[in-house]
């Protein structure tokens, strides 16, 4: 029996990647609302991305992050979804030509594979959860196939995509498949990470320009004038290119080291340049007003200053000096100066410091109840924020329907569990061992400040969720591909004889393993299979699992399944979500009456009046005719058998549905469902 290659399994991995790619970017082409201009622009980052990958790479590292600023002149009218779709046309050209190419090249990352690996059987376990329990019991493959469809018609072109699990893992899915690119890439052209950086700090300081000309059209356009700017810098938050200021903040530091680095190893006129975009970019950062964010790139700062003043002698007492100094600088600037009370247009968009500070402690009070429900695993990928509301202290559920969590490796320990909080926090520290070990090498001061950016962005996702804003997490995701790449294919200068430096030809396809002794080599093949024993075992511990959660959490008091997010009625404070042609609850099996608060849309939206048909159990209990101008409370009778698990599995089929402007079936508003005695 012959053994299958190394290239082989690449191939085959690629195949099913790309099956799934393709999936999601089918809906740039099958959507209802997708322009001609944007299926040309897709299909030339597909194709570009097919013939040569590397170039495909950097154009998407450049459009990404600029979905509504240089997109939109190409496009006018871009997607919901633009900078996914852009990074789901190069994954699906880079994926089909692994496929069909002779000569594929495996990840050659022995320290990150493992923890890549085990973080992604994580979320796509999660996501196997998730869509086995969406579809109501006994109708499974109808259900299954009613997604699929959805996905390739709607994905890219549907903001609010239900259910939430598919967007939240495509995203951290199509993170991982960039940093494996990236790695792949890199084998054959060495300078691709350097390129990567470069290109995604212009970018960076493009979107600072565009935030710095929106303000100059805020002046123009309001009643503000130039005398009152110092007011503006400080009273003002924007961004142009996210709306989510903490997310937009945590972009720019991540950034901000590369232009530095950019900048010290620069020479001239081009340092000239690289200090006016550190100038942009610092602006841009301070206009999103994130108090976070600056507290982040303080501590980095303060932390790479002391790294500096302690290897030049200086005195550990002179260092705490500098330190405590720059600490309360900080704080003052953080309290008083920064942008916190409004937007261009006076709306307000902030609270003081400790309010702020207030919010994120309860936030992790919520994270905390949440993850003691499922502390393994976790509640799945994209659930935290619609099962916020039942986890929030008093105090925060007055301020929000539904939230995620304002700390990112919160989210993803309520979400993915200690498993998946694990696995990520490993895929971190494994890329940190590898670049700690590139000190001394040809690219150190550029592998420093992208380091640096990276830190402060993962200090920033403390206080912020960055990783759940597309553009953000594509530009986080590329610099810490490009970090790893640049890392372990650069050889040290420090190992390498003086004589032989300046004569130094690395080969074509080779980076710092050329250069090492064989035991070190033998070393890492042992490392690689050990990691890979130990990713087959939790994959396929993972895979049995999904069948055992999916039925757990299907039958679980409180699940509901074809219902959208929370949303509050403005005239009477009730939350509600829309159903649409089904529902299912799962209610506590104790009670004997169940107490169903329901409403009908607005005659304009829908001209029959919808009819609603309660079954219990299979049973039809009930059918009711909710009025359109109050909330009614029907009182539907339980079966009088037991029965046979701890939960009553109500079904609600609403006819006639209507379409909202998503092209979605709505039924009617569900308010609260209470069984009673």
């Amino acid at each position: 029996m012959s053994r299958i290659t190394p290239a082989t399994r690449a191939r085959v991995l690629a195949l099913l990647a790309l099956v799934a790619v393709s999936t999601l970017f089918a809906s740039a082409w099958m959507g209802p609302e997708v322009t001609w201009r944007t299926q040309v622009f897709l299909a030339g980052v597909l194709v570009l991305s097919l013939v040569r990958p590397a170039d495909g790479l950097l154009v998407v590292a450049a459009f990404a992050p600029l979905q509504i600023g240089a997109v939109i002149v190409l496009t006018r009218n871009p997607l919901p979804r633009m900078a996914e779709a852009i990074v789901l046309a190069f994954l699906a050209g880079w994926l089909l030509r692994r496929v069909v190419s002779k000569h594929t090249t495996p990840i050659r990352a022995p320290q990150l594979a493992a923890p890549l690996w085990i973080f992604g059987a994580v979320v796509l376990a999660s996501l196997a959860v998730e869509l086995l329990v969406i579809p109501a019991p006994g109708n499974l493959w109808p259900g299954l196939v009613e997604i699929a469809r959805t996905l390739t018609t709607q994905y890219v072109s549907n903001p609010g995509f239900d259910p939430d699990a598919l967007p939240a893992a495509a995203l951290l899915m199509e993170g991982l498949g960039l940093v494996a690119a990236i790695l792949v890439l890199s084998e054959t052209r060495p300078a691709l990470p350097r390129q990567l950086l470069r290109i995604g700090a212009i970018t960076a300081v493009a979107c600072a320009s565009l935030s710095l000309f929106r303000l100059g059209q805020g002046l123009l356009l309001t009643d503000r004038r130039w005398g009152s700017m110092a007011e503006l810098l400080t009273g003002t938050r924007l961004s142009y290119f996210v709306s989510d200021m903490n997310a937009a903040a945590s972009y720019f530091a991540l950034f901000m080291g590369v232009v530095v680095a950019e900048m010290v190893e620069s020479r001239r006129l081009e340092r000239v340049w690289w200090a006016v975009a550190l100038l942009v970019t610092t602006a841009g950062f301070w206009l999103t007003g994130s108090r976070g964010a600056l507290a982040a790139v303080a501590a980095v700062g303060f932390w790479q200053l002391a790294r500096l003043v302690r290897a030049r002698g200086w005195p550990i007492w002179r260092i705490a000096v500098i330190v405590a100094i720059g600490v309360v600088a900080v704080v003052a600037a953080s309290l008083t100066l920064l942008p916190k009370t409004e937007d261009l247009s006076g709306t307000p968009r902030d609270q003081t410091g400790l309010v702020s500070l207030r919010v994120r402690w309860l936030f992790l009070e919520t994270s905390w109840s949440m993850w003691k429900t499922a502390p393994l695993l976790g509640v799945g990928v994209g659930q935290y924020l619609s099962q916020s509301i039942q986890f929030m202290p008093a105090e925060l559920a007055q301020k929000y329907v539904y939230e995620n969590a304002h700390n990112n490796f919160a989210q993803v320990a309520a979400e993915l569990g200690v498993a998946g909080l694990a696995a990520f926090l490993w895929l971190l520290a494994s890329a940190g061992r590898i670049a700690s070990k590139a000190r001394g090498s040809l690219n150190s001061a550029i592998v420093a400040g992208a380091g640096a950016g990276l830190v402060a962005f993962l200090v920033s996702a403390l206080a912020s969720h960055p990783l759940l804003v597309p553009p953000v997490a594509f530009a986080f995701w590329f610099v810490f591909g490009s970090l790893v790449a640049l890392s372990q294919n650069v050889p040290d200068l420090a190992v390498i004889p003086g004589r032989l430096r300046f004569g130094l030809r690395r080969p074509k396809h080779a980076g710092i393993q050329s250069l090492e002794p064989r035991a070190s080599r033998v070393d890492e093949r042992d490392t690689e299979r050990t990691g890979k024993a130990l990713v087959w075992l939790l994959v396929a511990a993972l895979a049995v699992s999904v069948p055992l959660r999916a039925h757990q959490k299907a039958t679980r008091p409180g699940q509901m399944y074809g219902l959208d997010r929370r949303q509050r009625d403005p005239e009477t404070e009730v939350r509600y979500r829309w159903s649409g042609a089904h529902a299912t609850l799962y209610m506590n099996a104790e009670g004997s009456v169940l107490a169903l608060l329901l409403r009908a849309p607005d005659p304009k939206l829908s001209a029959t009046p919808p009819v609603v048909e309660v079954q219990v159990n299979g049973l039809t209990m009930a059918r009711v005719r909710p009025p359109s101008d109050r909330w009614q409370s029907f009182e539907v009778a339980m079966p009088e058998h037991a029965s046979p698990s701890k939960s009553w599995r109500v079904d609600l089929q609403v006819s006639p549905t209507w379409k909202d402007s998503n092209h979605r079936d709505r039924g009617v508003m569900v308010g609260e469902a209470v069984p009673h005695r």
